[in-house]
């Protein structure tokens, strides 16, 4: 059996790097959104 196939409990540590992976990826939807409407805003007014 690997380590990789026994489930230990969650710390504290798992619980934040989780919440800032969900903070990264927030940002990165974030700027993907406003980059596609700078360009469709930019190219509606052309």
């Amino acid at each position: 059996m690997s380590a990789m196939a026994k489930r230990e409990p969650r710390s504290e540590v798992h619980r934040k790097q989780r919440m800032k992976n969900y903070a990264v990826f927030a940002a990165l939807l974030g700027l993907i959104v406003l980059i596609y409407l700078i360009t469709i805003v930019r190219i509606g007014g052309a």
